[in-house]
């Protein structure tokens, strides 16, 4: 018994931390710190749009006076925002623009989602950005590094963040499958659910609409793809192959939705989270060192 403890608690560590090179973890970081930018860029504080008398605050948005949120004073925080994620992405005096752009950015980002419809599209990469925020991922391909301004860690704090994002991602993909299967049953695959429900689109793109009148199994394969796709996430973590895979098949299914949708979708920022599977195995040391004990 003692033995089976012992083995389960090493078990454990070594999932949470393994070693990786800090490059790894770099390049990601530049590629979700960018990809941010991009969205927070993008998004409208339109004061018509978000009306303070719908303002209904969700989650930490709770923690704010009333009012106080308003659409003028996001629009005057969005080019303070970008500047930080701008000097994050460049490993800039990251101790402090990672913790504050990634603050920053889940207010931003959050914003829309306060007054009576809850999406999801940007929660991937919101998390992928607070992770990193507070993480030593400036060791490499950095400002901070070209003027050493940094210190050497050992590899597992490289890959323990790396390790949480990977987490999430398949946690979500996983548990979106097992929720479909589990209120639906495979009606959700074999029924007119997904036609029926790209049909009563606003806008229904011309393909999407032939392919509903002339070969509506074609849906069916779609929802059947998805479902074990997303059931089967967790196998992310095996090795390279089935990581590159899995972040193949996940940023396709996205580019699919986009498709078939018409537009009717802002999930591509989550295949920037999805780039930290491949890139863990590219950068994944074999010997992991000094890693915690306890």
């Amino acid at each position: 018994m003692k033995s089976f403890i012992l083995t389960s608690k090493r078990l454990w560590i070594d999932f949470w931390t393994p070693a990786v090179h800090p490059t790894g973890l770099a390049i990601v970081r530049i590629i979700v710190f960018i990809g941010a930018f991009v969205l927070v860029d993008s998004i409208s504080f339109d004061s018509s749009l978000h009306q303070e008398q719908y303002w209904a605050p969700i989650s930490f948005y709770q923690l704010f006076p009333a009012h106080f949120l308003t659409a003028d004073l996001l629009l005057w925080l969005r080019p303070f925002c970008q500047i930080l994620l701008i000097c994050a992405a460049l490993g800039f005096v990251f101790p402090i623009s990672g913790p504050s752009s990634a603050l920053l950015f889940l207010i931003l980002a959050g914003y829309k989602f306060n007054f009576g419809k809850v999406h999801h599209p940007y929660q991937m990469l919101a998390m992928s950005v607070l992770i990193l925020g507070f993480s030593p991922a400036h060791s490499r391909l950095s400002l901070d590094n070209f003027f050493k301004m940094t210190k050497k860690k050992p590899p597992w704090k490289y890959g323990f963040p790396l390790r949480l994002i990977m987490f999430h991602v398949a946690f979500v993909m996983t548990l979106n499958g097992v929720l479909k299967l589990w209120h639906s049953g495979w009606k959700w695959v074999f029924s007119d659910n997904l036609a029926m429900h790209l049909f009563y689109l606003p806008v229904i793109p011309e393909t999407t609409l032939l392919l509903l009148e002339k070969a509506p199994f074609i849906f069916i394969i779609f929802a059947g793809c998805t479902v074990l796709i997303e059931s089967l996430s967790f196998l992310a973590f095996w090795n390279f192959y089935s990581a590159f895979f899995f972040f193949l098949s996940w940023s396709l299914f996205h580019m699919g939705v986009h498709f078939v949708m018409g537009g009717h979708t802002d999930f591509f920022t989550q295949i920037l989270s999805y780039s930290a599977f491949p890139l863990f195995f590219v950068y994944r040391i074999s010997e992991n060192k000094n890693r915690p004990t306890n």
